[in-house]
């Protein structure tokens, strides 16, 4: 076939080798995650899973609080660390290669700057983060994401 889209069947799923996946606490980044381990399991690749700290969004917290910058910017370090640790505890009845990253910045820009960085093949996350979820369309990093990567992005509801 000479269709520019077209692979040999098994060629698509089967050279995973690296997988981003972006967690955040929601219940659709959850879900992606058993997705992705499966995947892993699957295909022997490892997994990256990244949780990008929105430094806008910690400003705007500790403005509103009344907090220092610093404290309320430990305090996201903190629960990032606890997040990734508990993936990667579920991780491990998968018996994956894992590594856990803890981002800060602009959480669509860091997730795919780090797929292009380690070449990953695949990003599995949420079709929805912590903001709202009765949304019609799919959330605001997730369409980022799908837009800007350079790799296959699999959506996950």
């Amino acid at each position: 076939m000479q269709d520019i889209l077209y692979r040999e069947p098994g060629r698509l799923i089967s050279n995973i080798k690296t997988i981003v996946l972006p967690v955040d606490g929601s219940r659709n980044a959850a879900r992606a995650a058993t997705v992705a381990f499966e995947l892993a399991e699957m295909t022997g690749a490892k997994l990256l899973i990244v949780h990008v700290i929105d430094l806008g969004a910690v400003q705007q917290i500790a403005k509103a609080s009344g907090s220092e910058l610093l404290s309320a910017l430990q305090q996201y370090v903190t629960s990032g660390n606890k997040l990734l640790e508990g993936y990667k505890s579920a991780a491990a009845d998968y018996k994956l290669q894992v590594e856990l990253l803890l981002e800060r910045g602009e959480p669509s820009d860091k997730i795919v700057h780090l797929a292009k960085e380690r070449r990953a093949d695949i990003i599995v996350m949420g079709s929805h983060g912590l903001g709202r979820e009765d949304r019609v369309h799919i959330g605001g990093t997730t369409d980022l994401v799908v837009h800007k990567a350079g790799c296959a992005v699999l959506i996950v509801k």
